[in-house]
């Protein structure tokens, strides 16, 4: 496996993004090389909490096309509402929740005082 990954980012409001990787499953008896080739780009509005990405390229079975993303941040919560067309198109919603709590924060029972 080779993995080649790079980002560059503007103020945080642009992010360009580049990702190439080779894998060759040595387990499969046809010897198959798999090279997923993307490149990405990131807009985030900071007064809305919201960011538009997209990715375009090889995905990982092979397939080529594009992704599109709208994310919005609720705290440490997201919404993402997704377009992904390549082979097949589809449509989708998903959420991420943190499962621990932030790291500066200080639970009340926890707390103590002086």
């Amino acid at each position: 496996m080779v993995r080649l990954s790079s980002a560059a980012i503007s103020a945080g409001t642009h992010k360009f993004g580049f990702e190439a990787s080779y894998y060759r499953d040595k387990r499969s008896e046809f010897d198959e090389n798999i090279t997923p080739v993307l490149g990405s780009y990131r807009y985030y509005l900071s007064q809305y909490d919201w960011a538009l990405e997209a990715n375009a390229g090889q995905y990982w079975a092979g397939d080529k096309g594009f992704t599109v993303t709208s994310k919005h941040w609720f705290g440490d919560t997201s919404v993402n509402i997704y377009y992904q067309h390549t082979d097949k198109s589809f449509a989708g919603l998903s959420f991420s929740i943190p499962l621990t709590p932030r790291k500066d924060m200080a639970p009340a029972l926890s707390k103590s005082e002086v």
